[in-house]
């Protein structure tokens, strides 16, 4: 019980809102955690909703920047396959953007993680 203890503070060290390995990691350690305690499993499950959360604010922030760069590009006469991809992910706008999002979402998944420590 002491060790289950121990891998689940552990594992909810390791819970954070950052790269899509991040996210994907994330998703593992919920069911990590769900299944050395399912009575914790709601808790989790809370956790893994508010990551869907993130992932789709995120989607949309991504959508909204790419669409306003193939609107420049647009303009400037640029298009076809020279705009089929646009990596944002060096964007200084995507990156802040990014930034204020995981800032936004931080205090609630700090709570969660507090409500899953206590929880045991």
């Amino acid at each position: 019980d002491i060790i289950k203890q121990a891998v689940i503070e552990h594992l909810v060290e390791a819970i954070e809102l950052t790269t899509t390995q991040g996210i994907n990691r994330l998703k593992r350690v919920i069911e990590a955690i769900s299944s050395l305690r399912p009575e914790l499993q709601s808790k989790a499950e809370e956790i893994g909703q508010l990551v869907q959360e993130y992932e789709g604010a995120e989607q949309k922030i991504r959508q909204e920047l790419e669409g306003n760069y193939r609107e420049t590009l647009h303009q400037l006469r640029i298009s076809g396959t020279a705009v089929d991809i646009i990596n944002i992910e060096t964007d200084h706008q995507w990156q802040a953007a990014q930034q204020e999002l995981v800032e936004s979402f931080i205090p609630r998944l700090r709570d969660l993680k507090q409500a899953l420590i206590s929880s045991q």
